[in-house]
């Protein structure tokens, strides 16, 4: 029921003291100074995490893969995080008249106005995705090439219902379909990423070391988002990326982090010769820390 934990940061601002405990409620400070609203933090410290979870965003259903955009746009665009908030409590309130209508008469004035104001959020978060992944595609893929050595083809492919008709169309259409079952089955909380290989489905279709080369290459490609959306480079997280991946595309990942492009680096390992092994091929700054 209590925790404190303090950073500091060295910004193109200055230098930053982080401050995140919890002693009855969450607190966030930054150089002493509170947030009025946590969500003025996000995105002030850029950080991108590879981790072994990530394989979720395969196996798992399309809300792992909806937050994962969601998480790397609400980092760079302030409309955004507003927009998807402003969703969230509209569907939230929608779904709560829907769960009524079995025991009491549906106030529909009010569903017409809950409708309005999701096309009203729902159509910018759909503008906004579209955007991102007209920006986010060329850079997963071309990471992809460089861990693979040229040897797959990948892609990202963006589903939505609101490809075809807008949001406020959609609810008119599908209301019986809600009313039923008592929740509301399309908007933007619909949304899917297909990913593929070969122009078949990753899950089903890539190795495990393809599997974990695109994942790597999609945390990549978020960090060159970042960093030209925000203009400061990220905190690059690697954990136990060893697991999975051939010497080879192991090498040409490690070469890519090497390059001066990115910023500071920690990465994770049980084998600290593993790690020498291959650094030394590089001509880096590494500082070795071991855990007991």
């Amino acid at each position: 029921n209590f925790f404190a934990i303090e950073g500091e940061f060295s910004t193109n601002t200055g230098d930053k003291t982080v401050f995140c405990g919890y002693q009855q409620r969450k607190v966030v400070k930054t150089n002493g100074v509170e947030y009025d609203r946590l969500a003025n933090h996000i995105g002030f410290f850029p950080v991108v995490m590879v981790a072994p979870i990530d394989v979720m965003l395969i196996l798992e259903g399309s809300e792992t893969r909806r937050r994962f955009v969601d998480v790397v746009l609400s980092q760079v665009d302030g409309l955004y995080l507003k927009n998807l908030s402003g969703y969230n409590a509209i569907l939230n309130n929608r779904n709560a008249v829907l769960k009524q209508s079995h025991s009491q008469s549906i106030d529909y004035k009010l569903i017409n106005v809950y409708n309005e104001q999701l096309n009203h959020y729902g159509m910018q978060i759909f503008e906004q995705r579209l955007h991102f992944f007209e920006q986010f595609l060329p850079l997963f893929q071309s990471h992809y090439q460089t861990i693979s050595g040229g040897s797959e083809q990948v892609s990202i492919i963006y589903h939505s219902q609101l490809m075809h008709l807008n949001l406020l169309e959609l609810l008119n259409q599908n209301w019986e379909q809600d009313r039923a079952a008592q929740r509301t089955n399309v908007g933007i909380h619909k949304d899917d990423l297909a990913f593929l290989i070969g122009e078949k489905p990753l899950k089903k279709f890539g190795s495990q070391g393809q599997q974990k080369s695109f994942l790597i290459a999609l945390k990549l490609a978020q960090y060159d988002f970042l960093y030209q959306k925000l203009n400061r480079k990220p905190l690059l997280l690697l954990d136990d990326i060893f697991e999975k991946l051939d010497y080879k595309r192991l090498s040409h990942l490690l070469k890519l982090v090497s390059d001066n492009h990115f910023g500071q680096i920690f990465l994770t390992d049980t084998q600290r010769t593993r790690v020498e092994q291959i650094f030394n091929q590089f001509e880096n700054e590494v500082c070795y820390l071991e855990m007991v």
